[in-house]
């Protein structure tokens, strides 16, 4: 469950801008170097070892058929 958690943390700390910065400057109206300083808290948060959040996640899968 450790390694898996830290696989997960990697996950975040590189995908946070990948998955935000176009909601961020579109949506929200924050300029890029707005939506940047926010990264940085959050990948502060994110590498914070005194938080302990829990994620549901799901899997699906499927086969061709023949």
């Amino acid at each position: 469950m450790k390694e898996l958690g830290r696989y997960q943390q990697v996950n975040g700390l590189e995908g946070i801008e990948a998955y935000s910065l176009a909601l961020f400057t579109r949506v929200l109206g924050m300029s890029v170097e707005e939506a940047q300083i926010f990264f940085a808290g959050v990948r502060r948060e994110l590498t914070d070892r005194s938080i302990h959040s829990y994620v549901k996640y799901y899997f699906v899968y499927g086969q061709k058929g023949e």
